[in-house]
């Protein structure tokens, strides 16, 4: 059995800490290493850290410098040969580690879907007596995308040689995109990948989720540089499978608008305008048309026919901004 280190960044986690901690305790695959980074919390996640008795537990308190800062702590002081990463809200099936690590000789990337819930409203349990996976191999890795999978470090084991050899981190300064970015980096190093499709990640909604509908004002340099990543890591799919690849262009490019129609400092005519200008970008355009292959033809008429007032109205019924 291969040691698996699970580590959990943990900021103000007191209210589901217990339930997250004792989904990991209670694996069935045993041989693993539980490492809770508390990252300067102000409340009681600390205390109940020390609370569990389990000589497997590692806890590591360091002064607040955020989720990626305390994922890399957690990959430099985990002992593992394998990492996982859990947050502190979530909770994993009891098969989790087991099932994740079923094709570990035979792969560096074992990834599973997720079941997602709302706050304190209980997971609907899934029957996973019946363990189901398949393998895409280095001209595949692209679908890992197509299912909505790659843009998260939980729901994955990786290879930490891997990782410590081609020195992969997590980006400090960015918040956001920031776990795509060492997702893409770790795939340019891997040749497979094991799907297991059980959904044995329970991922929580809570107030803490709206963050990603927070205004930046520097998203349109930190989206295209995760275009510019994303097309180096996949280039070579763009022939075989054009509809995926073009598709991270026509949600990323939509990303940047949804973001200005959430900047409140400017009026809604001077938004409209200022992302028409945006659009109107030659770069931008040979974006867009060198798109009009992909899945959601909508998004890309969107685009491609400026059609913001539309969009916007769209997006305020669907509650999207």
């Amino acid at each position: 059995m291969k040691k698996i280190s699970i580590i959990v960044p943990i900021y103000n986690s007191e209210l589901y800490l217990v339930e997250c901690v004792n989904s990991i305790i209670d694996q069935t695959y045993k041989d693993i290493e539980i490492v809770l980074i508390n990252d300067g919390s102000t409340d009681n996640s600390l205390k109940i850290c020390k609370k569990f008795k389990d000589n497997r537990i590692v806890i590591v308190n360091k002064e607040n410098n955020g989720v990626s800062d305390s994922r890399n702590v957690g990959i430099e002081r985990s002992t593992g040969d394998y990492i996982s990463f859990v947050d502190s809200d979530d909770i994993i099936d009891t098969h989790y580690i087991e099932y994740l690590a079923k094709n570990i000789e035979k792969t560096n990337f074992n990834i599973t879907n997720r079941i997602s819930f709302k706050n304190n409203n209980a997971p609907k349990k899934i029957d996973n007596s019946e363990y189901m996976s398949k393998i895409l191999n280095k001209n595949e890795l692209i679908l890992i995308d197509d299912m909505g999978l790659l843009n998260a470090p939980w729901g994955k084991i990786y290879n930490k040689e891997i990782i410590i050899k081609n020195n992969i981190r997590f980006e400090k300064n960015i918040s956001l995109g920031e776990d795509l970015l060492f997702n893409l980096e770790y795939l340019e190093c891997v040749d497979n990948a094991c799907i297991v499709e059980n959904k044995l990640y329970y991922y929580r909604h809570t107030n803490n989720n709206t963050l990603g509908f927070k205004y930046r004002d520097n998203m349109e340099q930190i989206q295209l540089s995760l275009l510019n990543k994303y097309q180096q890591t996949f280039a070579k799919y763009k022939k075989d499978y054009p509809k995926i690849y073009n598709e991270k262009t026509i949600n990323i490019l939509n990303n940047i608008i949804k973001n200005e129609f959430r900047n409140n400092s400017i009026n809604f005519l001077t938004k409209i305008k200022k992302m028409k200008s945006f659009l109107n970008k030659k770069e931008i355009r040979k974006r867009i048309i060198e798109s009009r292959k992909c899945n959601n033809i909508f998004k890309y008429y969107i685009l491609k026919y400026r059609l913001m007032t539309i969009y916007y109205l769209i997006l305020k019924i669907k509650k999207k901004i």
